[in-house]
């Protein structure tokens, strides 16, 4: 990241790069920087080129690495999520074709999962430069959301910074909407407080669903009912909690697991491809459950998501039984 940034600054950006992990908000604000100190941001119409749609063809791929210039002296192509250190069938010709790319162009890859050991990713490699943009770390959060407010001469304390992010969760792009929220809000006061997060900012459903498996958990049905209905007033569709209920037993369970195991926090965190402090949460949650609990829940989500499939209970009706049938 910081080799990228000074490759911005000094404007001796590389013509070869690949942007991937699961940070979509860095990803975008780096590739948005990139393209500017290569091209300028000004028209970008002739001379910067993005193709994300998953059937673009080779031919359109080499046509626009092969286009010169229009009355400037570089242009952009972007190959965005198109699985090219995966399963992309072109990828082995993107590969040889790399070294023969024009002075003139810039070409940004743009990936979520790669493989490290495919053809393309080798000679990137070789020819190029790699940045990754993980999941960012709690700590990192908190500094994230202390320098957000400090550019309105605004404070907050790392509690509370840990707050909001356990709050709202930790998607950059949800976090820097809701700063801005709490900037507008606070007035002219220069300290956010648990409260005022509280007051303004949307809790996410991620969050929701944590403590409603915190409910189950400590046999608190009364609470986890009254969540879970207070989700299906939000208009989240049952399915949905159906799945995000399922998706957190699963994480807890295999955290669980892994942990058990001798997995570090973050090892664990990698492998489940979230960020460190979910993985705490669930390592929390799972002192609440054995893994023969954890078994049979997933077990009766399975079998709740077939009945409403297959018409046999209404989905809402469903997933208050399994909550119901979890949370005693």
């Amino acid at each position: 990241m910081e080799a990228l940034k000074s490759m911005i600054k000094n404007n001796d950006i590389n013509r070869i790069l690949l942007f991937y992990g699961p940070e979509k908000y860095m990803k975008d604000f780096y590739l948005k920087k990139t393209v500017e100190a290569v091209i300028g941001d000004g028209d970008l119409t002739m001379n910067y080129d993005v193709f994300s749609e998953k059937n673009t063809t080779m031919d359109t791929i080499t046509d626009s690495l092969e286009t010169m210039p229009f009355f400037a002296d570089r242009r952009v192509v972007v190959l965005k999520e198109l699985d090219m250190m995966g399963k992309n069938k072109y990828a082995n010709d993107l590969a040889e074709v790399l070294a023969k790319i024009s002075e003139t162009t810039y070409l940004i890859i743009v990936e979520t999962e790669i493989d490290k050991r495919k053809k393309l990713y080798k000679a990137v490699k070789k020819i190029g430069h790699i940045v990754e943009y993980p999941y960012l770390g709690e700590s990192d959060l908190v500094k994230y959301i202390a320098r957000g407010l400090g550019r309105h001469k605004i404070k907050i304390s790392g509690g509370d910074a840990r707050h909001m992010i356990h709050y709202i969760g930790g998607d950059l792009t949800v976090m820097h909407n809701e700063i801005e929220k709490l900037v507008g809000y606070i007035g002219d006061r220069d300290i956010v407080n648990k409260d005022d997060i509280e007051a303004i900012c949307q809790k996410s459903v991620e969050s929701k669903i944590f403590e409603l498996v915190d409910c189950m958990g400590t046999n608190r049905r009364s609470r986890a009912l009254k969540l879970y209905h207070d989700l299906l007033l939000s208009k989240e569709p049952a399915n949905r909690i159906l799945f995000m209920l399922t998706r957190q037993f699963r994480l807890i369970y295999k955290s669980k697991l892994m942990s058990g195991e001798g997995f570090s926090q973050n090892d664990v965190a990698k492998k489940l491809k979230v960020q460190s402090f979910i993985v705490r949460k669930c390592m929390d949650q799972g002192r609440s459950f054995n893994i023969r609990s954890l078994e049979s829940a997933l077990e009766d989500a399975l079998q709740t998501e077939i009945d409403i499939r297959t018409g046999v209970f209404h989905p809402d009706f469903a997933v208050e039984q399994l909550i119901i049938r979890y949370s005693g």
